[in-house]
């Protein structure tokens, strides 16, 4: 831990002396120093210590937080009677300037505290009952409602007794053997609060676990026997009976807490939550609340494209209206549960349904399925809607939101139903159909049966609403209205019903409208080459648009677009200014044209593996062309550093003869490259050979020296013959 705040509870564990409490009552603002308040002495005050040290403390283990302890007071403003608000603001006038932010951090030091004290000291007030309030200030959690005291715990019957020396209650048997017991006071009832929350709340002992630990923690020391460590009791403390333990653990410990703090928050809400709260309960008619939910199906299907290829299970969404239980939309899916997903659901709901089931192949009647509009309120689990990507669609639609918390699935419990009771009634049909057994030894393996198609299962769920939402309900529990006007509990009467009864709650959408909303939005960047997304390039045949990838040659910008991700052929615009839809569309020559955005990143996954397949022999054969360049550079230095000049000449003639240098070069190097044909090629070749011979033979010295002052006087005569024609002093 590396965080302080102000009234964090602090545990110090020290085996030789019973735990003791801190709460943190201030923090300076340099984070150097701290005032903390022992909740366990009687008459303990602030004290003054280094942020550092307990930071310490905390990290070797010598302090560790607590956020159940004995020391909270919960007193909400509504419980509180007259009398209670009355003398909790006697209370807290007489403290109020004390516990000031102003007098922070002065109240925490003895001189300045003691000042303050006598001047309210002059006023009237019992210098012993400041201290008691002030005390019961801190010790609580510095809150003013802890002001009122105790006065629910005194007299009448289940009250707290004030004890005295006298052990009270029935005698105990076998006193020699077990002692006379003792009474329970408030020092000893923080400790049994304390080891209770420690062993059996938190710790999911037993009771007589939990009592061993409490003995352990308040009642027993160490000693040695032998070389042996053994805990034994304290003989000047007589300890309390597990009976006791328990009674007062119990009694000091809220019940519900207990329940949820052993069974855990998750098992509790789904196991033991209290359901007096119906799904019916604040829903006023049709489209006042609309369930969504998904779940993978029990059944594996097959390929459309090739029958004997299985695929994995799909992924169904139903939406479900509460309060006629019709099934407003739904989708399947081979992708898993997200949020696309979601957005395609939400669009089977609102649209025409005699035209979306056409669509799958199926023809129903324009009172089979009567829902197409939009609700006012969505509930889904937190991970439909809580996504910046849905936000757009919510405000769009007008819709209000509610995520159920996580492991909640019971405040979806209409929608959740009905996923089951669709697998239920597939399974006597459906070859392929997962059952309990699946994938235990021995048992067989259903996947092999599989033959429905995605599209085939689409048609069974639509088969199944058909059905289903003209079908009377078990369990619907009627209102008295709809007894009195005689409507069976039927979907599709219902929602008839309440659309008569309850209307304005439901409205439709424009079909283009519905689709664009429905659609995953984009940022996409208007280039000079076009509108460039995800690495795509788009065009338009629009005039205005054609200017924008004109403009864009100097300065590039964004635009905010929508695409349909089953098809990446088109990206849609709509202009803030004219409300209309301007349609970008790919090249049709492009090898991603027609393919949905799951085959187009398959496509550029495998372009990139082609491009990197070769990486290790490209990279070496870099390292090789590199390395044979900088050989061939070494070379060309070392030949020039080996040749001796014998006339050197200074940089300023060198560059200055750089012109008749390359003259020179070429006069000797060009015949050399000169290309002939192949039958020519060979008799030079031949020729060569034979001169090479002869020159070693006939020629002496005297003839070479004579042959290379020829060549050289040829060379100048050349030189001057150039010279001239650049000049335009020669003819040729």
């Amino acid at each position: 831990m590396s965080e302080l705040f102000v009234n964090m509870v602090l545990k110090e564990i020290d085996a030789e002396m019973e735990s003791q409490y801190f709460r943190l009552l201030w923090i300076d603002s340099t984070y150097e120093h701290l005032v903390w308040f022992n909740l366990v002495e009687k008459k303990s005050l602030p004290i003054f210590i280094k942020v550092k040290k307990v930071l310490e403390m905390l990290k070797s283990g010598q302090l560790i937080e607590v956020i159940e302890h004995p020391y909270i007071v919960n007193s909400f403003e509504y419980e509180l009677d007259s009398l209670s608000k009355e003398k909790r603001e006697e209370r807290w006038k007489m403290i109020e300037d004390l516990v000031s932010r102003e007098n922070m951090p002065f109240v925490f030091e003895k001189a300045k505290r003691g000042e303050m004290i006598n001047e309210l000291i002059e006023k009237g007030y019992v210098k012993s009952t400041i201290y008691r309030w002030l005390r019961r200030y801190w010790r609580y959690g510095q809150n003013k409602n802890v002001l009122i005291g105790n006065y629910e715990m005194c007299g009448g019957k289940g009250k707290d007794k004030k004890l005295g020396e006298k052990k009270v209650g029935t005698p105990r048997k076998r006193k020699l053997v077990r002692g006379n017991g003792q009474n329970v006071t408030e020092d000893i009832k923080v400790k049994i609060k304390a080891a209770y929350t420690k062993y059996y709340v938190n710790g999911n002992s037993t009771f007589e676990q939990a009592y061993i630990g409490f003995l352990d923690d308040y009642f027993s020391t160490t000693i040695i026997v032998g070389s042996e460590e053994r805990r034994i009791l304290r003989n000047d403390i007589v300890q309390l009976s597990l009976n006791q333990f328990v009674y007062w653990g119990k009694k000091l410990t809220d019940k519900l807490y207990v329940t949820k703090a052993r069974m855990g928050e998750r098992n509790y809400n789904l196991g033991q939550r209290y359901l007096g709260d119906k799904s019916n309960n604040h829903v006023f008619g049709p489209g006042s609340v609309f369930q969504i939910d998904s779940t993978p199906i029990d059944v594996y299907l097959v390929s459309a494209l090739n029958p004997n290829a299985i695929i994995r299970r799909a992924t169904l969404y139903f939406v479900l209206d509460v309060f006629s239980r019709m099934i407003t939309g739904f989708h399947v899916d081979t992708r898993p549960a997200s949020l696309e997903l979601a957005k395609l659901a939400f669009y089977s709901v609102a649209c025409n349904k005699q035209v979306f089931c056409g669509d799958l192949g199926i023809n129903i009647g324009s009172e089979e399925w009567i829902a197409e509009h939009k609700p006012q309120t969505i509930v889904a689990d937190r991970g439909e809607l809580k996504s910046k990507g849905i936000e757009p669609l919510i405000e769009l639609l007008g819709l209000n939101t509610k995520n159920t918390p996580s492991y909640r699935a019971d405040l979806k419990g209409i929608v959740e139903r009905a996923l089951g009771l669709v697998q239920q009634k597939a399974k006597p049909f459906f070859p392929g159909y997962i059952d309990k057994n699946f994938g235990t030894r021995g048992s067989k393996d259903v996947r092999l049966d599989a033959v429905l198609t995605i599209d085939d299962f689409r048609k069974y769920i639509i088969e199944y609403i058909r059905n289903y939402n003209q079908s009377t309900l078990e369990n619907y529990e009627m209102t008295a209205d709809l007894i009195r006007d005689g409507v069976s509990p039927i979907p599709n009467e219902l929602w008839k019903w309440g659309i008569q009864n309850s209307s304005g709650l439901l409205s439709k959408i424009p079909h283009n409208e519905l689709k664009y909303m429905c659609m995953t939005s984009i940022k996409g960047r208007i280039t000079k080459e076009g509108l460039k997304v995800r690495n795509l390039i788009y065009d338009s045949e629009e005039e205005n648009v054609k200017q924008w990838f004109a403009l864009a040659r100097k300065k590039t910008r964004t635009i905010e677009i929508v695409y349909d991700a089953r098809n990446m052929t088109y990206m849609y615009y709509r202009n803030p200014e004219t409300r209309k839809f301007i349609v970008f569309e790919m090249d049709s020559r492009s090898p991603y044209y027609g393919k949905s955005l799951m085959e187009i990143e398959a496509i550029q996954e495998y372009e990139k593996y082609l491009k990197d397949r070769h990486y290790t022999e490209d990279l070496e054969r870099e390292l090789t062309f590199s390395k044979r360049v900088q050989n061939m550079v070494n070379d060309a230095k070392e030949r020039q550093m080996g040749v001796l000049d014998l006339k050197p000449e200074s940089n300023t003639a060198r560059l200055k003869n750089i012109n008749e240098n390359t003259l020179q070069e070429s006069y000797n190097r060009l015949p050399q490259e000169g290309m002939y044909l192949d039958e020519i090629e060979e008799h030079k070749q031949i020729k060569r050979v034979l001169n090479t011979e002869e020159q070693k033979s006939d020629y002496d010295n005297q003839e070479l020296e004579e042959i290379e002052e020829y060549e050289q006087n040829d060379m100048e005569l050349f030189l001057e013959v150039l010279k001239e024609r650049k000049d335009g002093s020669g003819r040729m």
